[in-house]
């Protein structure tokens, strides 16, 4: 809840952000880049990416409905 960690691009490559919502509750400077702030870049890197590879995986017993009769719409 302290932070909030961005990635852009495939992992990462176009930028990064992290605001500390303790010291910069306006998100104001970007601490992504700082040598401080190293560590916290690595854990919520590692973090964000296990909860999107999640995201990209179907519910257990969750189907998706398929229609034989969908009409294409030019």
């Amino acid at each position: 809840a302290r932070y909030r960690y961005s990635e852009w691009g495939p992992s990462g490559t176009d930028g990064a952000e992290l605001y500390d919502h303790e010291s910069d509750p306006g998100e104001m400077h970007n601490l992504a880049g700082s040598p401080e702030s190293t560590a916290i870049v690595q854990r919520l890197s590692s973090r964000l990416r296990e909860r999107v590879e999640g995201a990209r995986r179907p519910p257990v017993g969750v189907e998706q409905i398929r229609f034989d009769n969908r009409r294409r719409v030019p």
